[in-house]
């Protein structure tokens, strides 16, 4: 047995990643499960997608992507200093994922990920990133070591994302984001507890 690190279902099919590297998969809505690490050689799986035609994990030695059901894996081209996804979400053929290093955006099933336009961050790492039914993002970037504070930015990946403020008195860092009607939901690893915060009517851009 080992840590769950991700669960990523999608249409009865459902990925987990764990924190010894191993991937796993269930098609009986998780009564049962079947190692498909195959050939992926990693240690912790920050994401595991299955994208409908292709599985794309992010481990500790990089992101990679495989056609056949985890049998063979080849590396994900990515844009520049991103190592590591996150987190991953997808709407239709569109996956945008959260990573150590800005916002990413790939529109070819995973083969490739570039920077979303539109000046975002891109030297800043982000762990919170969530999508709403008409297709809006919203992700946070974390604190930059002596300087800026942690930012949001809400928008649509195929325009510009705007910045929206922290919640009042806000100090730590961003680990959780959910769209709940026209509010979103802010959570935290703060110290002195790790609080939600409801931002309420955020503004589409």
């Amino acid at each position: 047995a080992a840590w769950a690190t991700t669960v990523m279902p999608r249409s009865g099919s459902v990925l987990c990643g764990t924190a010894h590297g191993r991937l796993f998969r269930s098609i009986d809505n998780g009564q049962s499960w079947q190692d498909v690490t195959g050939g992926l050689r990693t240690l912790q799986i920050s994401v595991s997608h299955d994208t409908g035609t292709a599985w794309v994990v992010s481990g500790s030695n990089g992101v990679v992507r495989s056609m056949d059901g985890g049998v063979s894996w080849v590396p994900v081209n990515l844009a520049a200093g991103v190592t590591r996804l996150n987190h991953l979400v997808q709407r239709n053929a569109v996956l945008c994922a959260a990573t150590n290093a800005g916002l990413v955006r790939s529109d070819d099933d995973g083969r490739t990920f570039q920077h979303l336009a539109g000046g975002l961050p891109a030297d800043r790492s982000s762990f919170a990133l969530a999508r709403n039914d008409t297709g809006h993002l919203a992700v946070a970037f974390e604190r930059r070591f002596g300087g800026d504070p942690p930012a949001i930015f809400v928008g649509h990946p195929d325009s510009l994302l705007t910045e929206i403020l922290p919640p009042p008195g806000f100090q730590g860092g961003i680990r959780g984001l959910a769209f709940v009607g026209g509010d979103l939901i802010v959570g935290t690893n703060g110290s002195g507890g790790s609080p939600l915060y409801r931002l309420r009517n955020w503004q589409r851009p």
